[in-house]
């Protein structure tokens, strides 16, 4: 029976090297659920106009999702499913049920690699990862090792 790995993306395909380190290391198929934090902060206006799908559509560049269909070519069966999510919360409890609503077994997170602000209400996720009760495995990668393995962009 698969279970779901939760993987942080800035939305860069170097950030994909988290699924590839959990496929490699999995012995069942995976659910992998790439996740970015998004401050929508307190304003009525924000929230009012925010669009979890608007904001999707502008970070999901066509780099990154060559990227992932690179992935799901690469390892098939063995990658039951891919799913983008956005976390909108502001706490360690949200997080938490955040990673409960979504049946969350395991937390693959960078070791040195540090995320890029993909938009300009961005945040960083690694407090709520080094803060969650759930298994975690760090991954160290350099961006040069990453590109050299064939995942450097849309023509890589």
């Amino acid at each position: 029976m698969a279970h779901t790995i939760l993987i942080p993306t800035d939305f860069t395909p170097a950030s994909l090297a988290l699924v590839r380190s959990a496929l490699n290391s999995a012995h069942e198929p995976l659910h992998i659920l790439l996740v970015h934090g998004i401050a929508i902060g307190e304003s009525i206006t924000g929230m009012l106009f925010f669009s979890k799908a608007n904001v999707l559509m502008k970070l999901m560049n066509a780099e990154f999702r060559h990227a992932i269909e690179d992935l799901q070519t690469v390892y098939g069966r063995q990658l039951a499913s891919v799913k983008v999510e956005l976390f909108l919360g502001d706490t360690q409890q949200s997080f938490s049920d955040f990673l409960e609503a979504q049946e969350v077994a395991q937390i693959f997170m960078p070791g040195t690699f540090r995320f890029a602000r993909a938009h300009r209400l961005s945040k960083d996720l690694v407090p709520f990862l080094e803060r969650s009760l759930r298994e975690k495995i760090k991954i160290s990668w350099s961006v040069k090792r990453f590109d050299a393995i064939g995942f450097s962009g849309a023509n890589g």
